[in-house]
């Protein structure tokens, strides 16, 4: 089976999906009104599955840089892993805060012993890895306790994913192909690598592609509001933030 064109590798053959999600051009994506929304959701359900502070994290593919106010919040260190150096161009500034460094590596094969960090993470990079078991057993062996993931789920709109896909693209314009997981899938990963599912949120129940045309973060936070306090999104919304913890035997 031929591979996905959006598919993008090393020389040795490691995925690299973090060199497009650390451009400029991504991060258009996430600019306006409606986009410091969608990450001030991220962030809220972020700090409710990571309350603790004083941690040393890992970013797996955080050049992005979504995660570095929160990362600051938890008043603790923190590692930026890229695949290549240009993904660190989007948090140059950020680098120069002394608990904040940046590392060039694969996302399949992390350059950390095992449990070299308190915690470790990984957002919007799932979805684009064909080889995102790996990266899960990576992420589980360089932590000593605790992941977080981020990853869309076969559940609400996205289930006619396949058909609006078009539609999608010519809303948002640099939208890749990207994989839509059952969530026990990745719950399934996890328990593999001796971890178990904590807590979860889920994010928006609308599409964000019809975020992105109402053009209306106000507008589209009343849109949200009726099925985030009936319960519609915590059962049908996506993308999926998850915490898992490491089994204590």
């Amino acid at each position: 089976m031929a591979e996905r064109e959006d598919i993008v590798r090393d020389q040795d053959g490691f995925e690299m999906p973090d060199v497009h999600s650390s451009s400029r051009e991504y991060a258009e994506r996430f600019s306006g009104a409606v986009g410091r929304w969608f990450l001030s959701v991220q962030k809220e359900a972020t700090l409710e599955l990571l309350p603790e502070t004083d941690l040393f994290i890992l970013d797996a593919g955080g050049g992005h840089g979504q995660n570095i106010d929160l990362l600051r919040d938890r008043q603790g260190r923190a590692t930026i892993l890229g695949s290549k150096a240009s993904c660190a161009d989007l948090i140059e500034a950020a680098l120069n805060h002394d608990s904040i460094n940046f590392v060039v590596g694969p996302l399949t094969k992390i350059p950390f012993a095992d449990h070299h960090f308190d915690a470790s993470m990984s957002y919007r990079m799932l979805t684009h890895l064909v080889d995102w078991q790996v990266h899960i057993a990576e992420l589980c062996r360089v932590s000593r306790s605790t992941v977080l993931v981020e990853f869309p789920v076969k559940k609400g709109f996205n289930a006619f994913s396949s058909w609006l896909f078009g539609v999608k693209k010519n809303i948002e314009k640099n939208t890749r192909p990207y994989t839509l997981f059952d969530e026990t899938e990745i719950v399934e990963q996890f328990r593999l690598q001796g971890y178990v599912l904590s807590a979860r949120r889920a994010e928006f129940f609308w599409p964000m592609a019809l975020h992105r045309l109402l053009k209306n973060s106000h507008l589209s936070q009343a849109f949200e509001w009726v099925p985030k306090m009936t319960g519609l999104t915590r059962i049908w919304g996506t993308p999926v933030i998850a915490r898992f913890d490491r089994r204590v035997n």
